[in-house]
């Protein structure tokens, strides 16, 4: 279920409505946990690459270095790319669709 979706839009409302009606008899903890329950139950659909046509990635879709994930039209893989001053035609040309920088893990180094 995406969260854009309408489906999720009225599991959170049903939420809202079912925490509100029942504050006076939980701890707000108590709210938090049953709402995260809930959402755990029904969490969001995988975050769908966005065409390089579209849109290109802003500020809000990068991570603190000012990296977002682009995949390659030449070597057709993932790569962690650095958004500040990247020069958009060379974006356009060489990557097709991009992710926001937490859509995909990062692997760790466990030497």
């Amino acid at each position: 279920m995406k969260p854009d979706s309408p489906d999720f839009l009225e599991l959170c409302a049903e939420l809202v409505d079912e925490l509100s009606y029942h504050a006076d008899e939980h701890s707000v903890d108590e709210l938090i946990a049953r709402a995260r329950a809930a959402l755990a139950t029904h969490p969001p659909g995988p975050v769908a690459p966005i065409p390089v046509s579209e849109r290109l990635p802003g500020p809000e879709d990068c991570n603190a270095e000012g990296k977002c994930w682009m995949f390659g039209n030449v070597e057709g893989d993932w790569r962690l790319i650095s958004m500040i001053n990247p020069g958009v035609p060379k974006l356009k040309y060489c990557f097709s669709h991009w992710l926001p920088a937490n859509a995909l893990p990062f692997p760790e180094n466990n030497d």
